[in-house]
């Protein structure tokens, strides 16, 4: 047995609403828009879910390290077992936003195994990719305490058998609940020795891209669980209550997992209008060093060339600095 979808209430199925509401919102921006617009929000949205997942587990990196790591470029300001443990994921995630339009794919346990490999194929004395061999605690790091004993490993097969026929259910009334479920229950069973946590983020982005909630990017709460770490911890600790109790009630955390939903489509909804006022600038500026305009000669020709990438240059950087939290 593993945890059970919940019996939502009227109040869990309006916000619900709101948050479609706000998708389908950030779906028109996306599609009117220019494609250099809305792709550099993309970029700047991968890296921020790569940024807070891994931040979780302790691989710190600012924004600017994030975005290098999305563009396959290795910053030098970065430790060397971070900047694995980034790429990795970037990796893993990358292949997840890619099934969103497979019609062939399939959440089966050997894809989620496959995932874990690319996540920590970087470190193989945590086992990538199998299904751990013998029980598994969590440790407080400050007190040393044991806040939660997983199942027995083996239990896990089965499991995560279980955890597959519930993703896969068709009659389920919400796929954002049903991904939080998928996010709570990987979490719990506990699989892996190591990169559960990330992996669990990860199946909850991609049970959301294949059930076509948004366009996949935009989908993930990645970045709003970075920011609200203690809350996030807080919730599972509640729900666990220190070992594995799938009887328990799941509600508040789906509840909790509403309220990220919600709030990340809200920040992503501002941040593209910002991005939009910023583009709008910057087409003015660009428009007014047009190389067409007066064109006198060549000099005149040169300077008009010169100051449109300046104008472009201060884009970019407006771009980045509407973007920073």
């Amino acid at each position: 047995m593993i945890f059970q979808y919940p019996k939502l209430e009227q109040q869990d199925r309006d916000v619900l609403e709101m948050i479609r509401q706000l998708r389908r919102d950030l779906r028109h921006q996306v599609n009117v828009n220019p494609v250099r617009w809305t792709g550099f929000l993309r970029r700047n949205t991968f890296a921020r879910a790569l940024q807070g997942s891994n931040s979780i587990e302790g691989f710190n990196a600012d924004l600017s390290e994030a975005v290098a790591i999305v563009d396959e470029e290795k910053p030098e300001t970065l430790e060397a077992e971070t900047e694995k443990a980034l790429t990795c994921y970037r990796t893993a995630l990358t292949y997840i936003l890619r099934l969103h339009d497979d019609p062939y794919a399939q959440i089966n346990a050997q894809l989620i195994r496959s995932l874990h490999f690319m996540m920590l194929n970087y470190d193989m004395t945590m086992l990538p990719g199998q299904w751990r061999p013998g029980p598994i605690r969590v440790v407080h790091e400050l007190t040393g305490k044991t806040v939660y004993d997983g199942p027995s490993p083996h239990e896990v097969p089965n499991l995560i058998d279980e955890l597959v026929s519930q993703i896969t259910d068709a009659r389920i009334e919400s796929s954002t609940v049903l991904a939080a479920m998928a996010h709570l229950n990987l979490t719990m069973i506990h699989p892996f020795r190591d990169g559960n946590g990330r992996m669990s983020r990860a199946l909850q982005t991609l049970v959301l891209t294949r059930n076509n909630v948004l366009s996949p990017v935009f989908c993930s709460i990645e970045e709003w669980l970075g920011r609200n770490t203690d809350a996030y911890y807080k919730v599972l600790g509640e729900i666990g209550k220190g070992k594995w109790s799938p009887k328990n009630n799941a509600l508040p955390w789906v509840r909790f997992c509403l309220v990220a939903h919600y709030q990340q489509a809200a920040t992503l909804v501002k941040r593209n209008a910002v991005i939009g006022r910023m583009w709008g600038n910057g087409k003015a500026q660009e428009t007014a060093w047009s190389p067409g305009a007066n064109r006198t000669c060549a000099d005149g020709c040169c300077v008009q060339l010169q100051g449109q990438k300046r104008s472009l240059s201060a884009r970019e950087r407006n771009f980045r600095r509407c973007c920073e939290p």
